[in-house]
């Protein structure tokens, strides 16, 4: 049970909160900076917003004042839910959001102390009980703030996510309304860069990749507006660009690297209209990414031996002669003659970087080139025969299944 004298006195409480009411501005000002040099996503808010956070860490210390001064009647959580609301509009996280209460609680509990005559016993008993109530006032603050935050981005979200997918799906048909596109931030120009992404894993869904794409491209670039939103099975991302723009395929990579994603990437110079062939071909060189498992994202105009074996209706067929026997071959034998040829092939047709690749001697080398040529007809010694095999590993790389027939 405790001691009726170590209870402190309200009155010293309050006295102590009156010497701190004189200051609100300035602790307001305070703790809005120090949550731009601790929380990556408030170093972010554009200046013009910088008031937000100041305005909310000033209502934090207005209603603990309250609390500690004995004026308050109850907590009021409405101005903190439309804290949160606001946060979600200003592109802060939850994680960021609850971070800055931390913070808050930090310098509100050192800014009271330093109003505290540390020789004074009634005082320093106060002191305890006020940090008590501090982190007290916390919790309510921080559960009110969370509940707006995430009421409002429950909405927001999906407004975004049915507006942005219309526009999108209006964009690659060539239907897209140009006063629509601006008021999705896009703008209207003539040129634009289409970037398509495939999840590596699986079980990863693109949908799933939406939220974390918006956030990363408002992160890298936050003067740029990009379109983000889902297209058959993959994640799409549209922004105007110029000619020599050179940040397109950095803003790319990134998107790959963050969301372990396989990327392709199509610039088109003829406004809306190219569009939909930027997005198609940006789809083909992802696709291609995803296949050839390309740490980097790849351009469209960089893949053109890759499009030809795509597009070629004799890829089966090339697959089937020069490729499918030796699958066969491997198979019956326990051998290894298709890591041979591809190994052969990697290290520019170097006997001794391939012997070194498969772990063998280079005259085992040597004698497998000889089978390769002997099973299929083609000599990978040659450069037919190598164009051939070349190929339809290739083929078969992007997805060309052969008939393993021979």
């Amino acid at each position: 049970m405790s001691n009726e004298r170590d209870r402190p006195d309200e009155r010293v409480v309050a006295a102590i909160a009156a010497r701190v009411a004189v200051d609100v501005e300035g602790l307001a000002e305070r703790f809005a900076e120090a949550y731009t040099a601790d929380i990556g996503d408030y170093a972010r808010v554009r200046a013009e917003n910088r008031h937000e956070l100041v305005r909310s860490a000033r209502a934090n210390l207005h209603a603990l004042l309250e609390d500690l001064q004995g004026t308050a009647s109850r907590f009021d959580p409405e101005p903190f839910e439309a804290f949160g609301a606001d946060r979600v509009r200003m592109g802060i996280t939850i994680g960021a959001v609850m971070r800055s209460f931390t913070v808050w609680g930090q310098q509100a509990w050192a800014a009271f102390l330093s109003y505290v005559d540390s020789g004074n016993h009634e005082e320093v008993a106060a002191s305890l009980a006020i940090g008590n109530r501090i982190f007290a006032h916390l919790e309510r603050a921080s559960a009110a703030t969370a509940a707006g935050f995430i009421r409002e981005a429950m909405a927001v979200w999906s407004d975004r996510e049915i507006t942005r997918n219309a526009v999108l799906e209006a964009m690659f048909t060539g239907h897209v309304d140009a006063d629509e596109l601006r008021r999705t931030g896009i703008e209207v120009t003539e040129a634009y860069a289409v970037t398509v992404l495939i999840p590596r894993e699986t079980t990863v869904r693109p949908e799933e990749l939406v939220a974390p794409a918006v956030v990363l491209t408002e992160q890298f670039h936050p003067r740029s507006r990009i379109l983000v939103g889902v297209r058959e099975s993959a994640l799409v991302a549209v922004w105007a660009s110029e000619d020599a723009d050179s940040t397109v395929g950095s803003r790319a990579e990134r998107l790959a690297t963050e969301l372990r994603a396989a990327a392709g990437i199509a610039v088109t110079d003829d406004g809306l209209t190219g569009v939909p062939e930027a997005y198609q071909q940006a789809r083909q060189a992802a696709r291609i990414a995803h296949a050839l498992h390309s740490p980097n994202a790849l351009w469209h105009e960089d893949v053109l031996l890759e499009r030809v074996v795509l597009d070629s209706s004799i890829s089966t067929e090339l697959c089937n002669d020069a490729l499918a026997p030796l699958l066969a071959y491997d198979a019956r034998r326990d051998a290894d003659l298709v890591p041979t040829i591809t190994a052969y092939i990697d290290t520019c047709e170097s006997v001794t970087e391939t012997a070194r690749a498969v772990s063998v001697h280079p005259n085992t080398v040597i004698y497998r080139l000889r089978r390769i040529s002997s099973i299929t007809g083609y000599n990978p010694r040659e450069p037919r025969g190598l164009l051939a095999l070349s190929l339809s590993l290739l083929a078969w790389r992007l997805g060309t299944e052969p008939i393993e027939s021979r």
